[in-house]
């Protein structure tokens, strides 16, 4: 991918995580994940990571680390994470 079409992609994204895959026109899933990456303030900031959950895990201590507010659009993920995953207020539901 040319560094134009990186710099149209990340646009207007603060923090996000990138998956880059195969896929078969008429498959559902995903072959095979080719590039992770971690998009922060509009860059590939972190790149070259080996898997998914690495770059879930990485992307989590960044939010911490520059005391960045949770995305809008993943409010539920947060939730979940802190609920069912760490056990912080798991016992009311939003």
């Amino acid at each position: 991918m040319a560094s134009h079409e990186i710099e149209e992609l990340v646009k207007g994204i603060e923090m996000d995580i990138l998956i880059m895959t195969v896929e078969e026109q008429w498959e559902m899933l995903p072959k095979e994940t080719i590039a992770v990456a971690i998009i922060l303030e509009e860059r590939l900031d972190l790149t070259d990571i080996c898997d998914v959950l690495k770059a879930f895990v990485l992307w989590i201590g960044l939010l911490n680390i520059v005391n960045t507010d949770y995305p809008k659009h993943m409010k539920h993920t947060s939730d979940v994470l802190q609920k069912l995953f760490m056990n912080i207020g798991g016992s009311s539901c939003s």
